[in-house]
């Protein structure tokens, strides 16, 4: 067992920003907690850490209590490690001192730091300072400084935030490998969607300071709980529409009801209940799941086209509405703009939700 958060609450003053959040990261996993600005995301991390106090609710670490109300061991207390987005290092400290400082035993000490700077690719670096090294070198030490004293949980505050796309992705995949190296639990705070489907075993998504939702990246992806969910992390395109026995009816188009995603039962959350419910509902679909087609009696129109890499994004509109559609396009589209076209979506490719 990792860490089991159950049902902590926490307050600031009179602002409420936890309510009853119960999950867990298990050992040898990555657990990404996602969410917007002010989720609470933080705040459980700096709870878990010892940073904070636990106001309401349990701490489990390994089956047994790490913290509750009125027993809150220190972070230093705490086999925990901590990665800031700043990277936090001690500037008086060369590299090699940096990784070490969490190291008890002397003896094993120079060989941890010189097999560390080797599996973050900075072998040779021991003597060189922080303020030498670029903002992606530091991360990288921050985080072998962290995980050098083995510890039981690390925990990863939006430590990719302050360096540039490509070395993230770059430092995402090396995080990943050392940690399932190592074993021990992770959480990572991120309101990058593409970083938690990315890195985590485990996603948990608070809105408002709950789950919303939780699961492995598959799960979240392939079932949504909510629009907000789709939209974040599978791209989906909110619209209304209005369910039949054999049709959805949107403004861009009237579908059968085969476009709908399955509704597993072994799905958990179910977007909507089993048999779905007639009449108005919410779906979302996504712009690689839309097939367009030129037409002379539709009145939906490709308002511009743009390239965006791999594809091309039409932008899609009728007169009927305000509301505009993507829909993403091989390169090798013959579409122009000002076309009429009629949309159709791929079989089992939206998600429909409660209105």
């Amino acid at each position: 067992m990792g860490l089991k958060f159950q049902n902590i609450h926490h307050a600031y003053g009179r602002n409420k920003v936890v309510h009853d959040v119960s999950f867990s990261a298990e050992q040898g996993e990555i657990t990404c907690l996602l969410g917007p600005s002010g989720c609470g995301k933080t705040t459980l991390l700096q709870i878990a850490a010892g940073i904070l106090d636990i106001q309401h609710g349990q701490l489990f670490l390994k089956g047994k209590i790490l913290a509750e109300s009125g027993n809150n061991p220190p972070p230093e207390k705490r086999s925990v490690g901590l990665v800031f987005q700043d990277g936090a290092l001690f500037p008086h400290l060369n590299v090699e001192k940096n990784i070490g400082f969490g190291i008890r035993d002397a003896s094993k000490r120079s060989a941890r730091v010189k097999d560390l700077l080797e599996k973050i690719g900075m072998g040779g670096f021991e003597k060189r300072f922080p303020n030498t090294l670029s903002g992606g070198q530091q991360q990288r030490i921050a985080f072998a400084r962290a995980i050098a004293p083995s510890p039981s949980l690390l925990l990863l505050d939006e430590p990719f935030a302050n360096v540039d796309i490509q070395l993230r992705k770059n430092l995402r995949a090396l995080v990943r490998s050392i940690l399932k190296t190592e074993g021990c639990a992770a959480i990572l705070v991120t309101h990058d969607p593409s970083e938690a489907l990315e890195i985590a075993d485990k996603i948990v998504v608070l809105n408002a300071g709950r789950v919303i939702q939780s699961g492995s990246p598959q799960t979240l992806y392939d079932h949504p709980a909510t629009t907000d969910i789709e939209a974040l992390l599978g791209g989906g395109q909110p619209l209304s529409g209005t369910l039949s026995q054999t049709h959805i009816k949107t403004v861009f188009g009237e579908w059968p009801r085969s476009v709908i995603a399955p509704q597993e039962e072994s799905a958990t959350p179910l977007p909507l209940p089993l048999p779905l419910p007639l009449g108005e509902i919410n779906i979302c679909i996504r712009a690689n799941d839309i097939d367009i087609k030129t037409s002379n009696t539709s009145s939906i129109s490709i308002q511009d086209i743009t390239c965006i890499g791999a594809h091309l994004r039409a932008t899609l509109q009728t007169p009927e509405s305000t509301d505009i559609l993507f829909a993403n396009l091989p390169r090798s589209s013959k579409l122009n703009t000002g076309d009429t076209v009629e949309i159709l979506p791929r079989k089992s490719s939206i998600f429909i939700f409660p209105k």
